[in-house]
């Protein structure tokens, strides 16, 4: 939910500025990048244990994320 946030004001400040993410004053926050790869990771993490359970299993995580 967090990351959610922060996203959306990510999008908001830089429409803000025109979309223009090559101007000094892009907003950037400590880390973001490391926790969006650790994210990725999980996911394909995720993905290959869930190749492992019942299709009825994989079905429901799925809808449910």
């Amino acid at each position: 939910m967090q990351n959610d946030v922060w996203e959306k004001v990510i999008t908001f400040l830089n429409r803000l500025r025109c979309e223009n993410v090559s101007r000094d004053s892009s907003i950037t926050i400590p880390k973001y990048e490391d926790k969006q790869k650790e994210l990725e990771r999980l996911h394909e993490k995720c993905e290959k244990m869930m190749q492992h359970m019942p299709k009825e299993e994989q079905q429901f995580f799925r809808d449910w994320g």
